[in-house]
């Protein structure tokens, strides 16, 4: 007897790194270290690492492919599985239609 394996992939769109930012502590993003979404772009994140100057140092993070950043799973997944990004429509995603 024969058995055929087959092996599905899923693949995620892997977020886009911008450029990092040194940020004074008090900075309304980054208040704990960790990953924060952006609270006017469900698409953008950031994360935050405490540095030696009693600041931030935060790396700005896109999602790609009109995904957004959930903040429990950490990761880019479709709006509609991230409360409060239900309504999110990627205006580059948008624009290539």
């Amino acid at each position: 007897m024969k058995f055929c394996q087959q092996t599905i992939v899923v693949t995620t769109p892997t977020p886009t790194p911008l450029p990092t930012t040194a940020v004074p502590t008090g900075h309304p993003i980054c208040t704990h270290t960790g990953y924060v979404r952006d609270p006017h772009d469900c698409a953008v994140f950031y994360q935050c690492i405490a540095n030696e100057m009693s600041g931030w140092t935060m790396y700005t993070y896109r999602c790609s492919g009109g995904t957004v950043f959930d903040e429990i799973s950490l990761s880019c997944t479709w709006p509609s599985l991230v409360t409060g990004c239900e309504a999110y429509t990627d205006p580059g995603v948008e624009a290539r239609h």
